[in-house]
């Protein structure tokens, strides 16, 4: 059985009333298949894998005033996707408050790490779980969001 999981990222910015952006630039191509076996033929496959603490990059930056406070917050859309399936996000480096810890991301916005001013080269990592033999094999996918937020 060959399973491929395919996660893109995509970037979001805010109106440019606000003079602020975001970028974020990377994906995840994880693809499973026998070699992920825990015990060899007849045993399951691993159920949790992490990308590289690097798979995406954002960028935070802001024209003019530099001292104004956003949050950035993390959701997903469902591609083709396995309901047993779960993703998180966390951040790795990058000058900015919270996001050290792996945290879900699911349908729903919410705030993943906040700062203030132009930030660069924010490193994410992900991790899936719930992959298990049990799951039919196939392509599934989501788009992660990132959504830059004035404060």
């Amino acid at each position: 059985m060959k399973y491929a999981c395919l996660v893109v990222f995509v970037m979001i910015s805010t109106p440019a009333l606000f003079s602020m952006g975001i970028t974020a630039t990377g994906d995840w191509d994880l693809n499973i298949d026998e070699t992920n076996l825990t015990g060899g033929p007849g045993s399951d496959i691993e159920a949790t894998y992490d990308s590289a603490n690097n798979q995406t990059t954002i960028n935070i930056f802001r024209l003019g005033q530099q001292s104004t406070s956003w949050r950035v917050d993390i959701n997903k859309v469902d591609q083709t996707w396995h309901s047993g399936f779960t993703v998180y996000a966390q951040r790795t480096s990058g000058g900015v408050t919270g996001g050290t810890t792996y945290q879900e991301i699911t349908d729903t916005a919410r705030e993943f790490f906040h700062g203030t001013g132009n930030v660069s080269n924010i490193q994410i990592q992900y991790r899936l779980s719930g992959v298990s033999l049990q799951v039919p094999a196939a392509t599934y996918s989501i788009e992660v969001y990132y959504t830059l937020v004035y404060q």
